[in-house]
């Protein structure tokens, strides 16, 4: 069993080490008291103090949801291929992007069909 110097006990009453391999670790707080930060992959670290205290995280409509996620110039926007010919949600994420005057945007989709013509250049 491996000593540690540095222990504290955290908010679940745990006796655990400030510094794992040589690299210092924050103890668990206790719900909604630590903010993470960073990226894991180019995304936001994504916590629980950014969601209602009922876990509902509906919104109200895409434009809200783009704004809520962020949505910045230069990002890449993934669609799945079950959003199939005539279904338009592409397309209208792209528009509202016009909208909000972000620019530079990169689509990753997994299909493209006819009617994200206007998307594909």
């Amino acid at each position: 069993m491996k000593k540690y110097d540095n222990l504290v006990v955290n908010a679940a009453g745990r006796l655990v080490p400030t510094e794992v391999n040589g690299k210092p670790v924050i103890p668990f707080k206790g719900l909604k008291q630590h903010r993470p930060v960073g990226n894991k992959y180019a995304s936001p670290i994504p916590t629980c103090i950014d969601y209602p205290e009922d876990g509902n995280k509906v919104v109200k409509d895409l434009t809200d949801a783009l704004y809520k996620c962020g949505l910045k110039d230069g990002m890449t926007i993934s669609t799945h291929h079950h959003l199939r010919d005539g279904d338009f949600v592409s397309n209208m994420v792209f528009d509202i992007a016009k909208e909000m005057n972000i620019k530079d945007l990169v689509w990753l989709p997994s299909a493209s069909f006819p009617c994200n013509e206007p998307l594909i250049k």
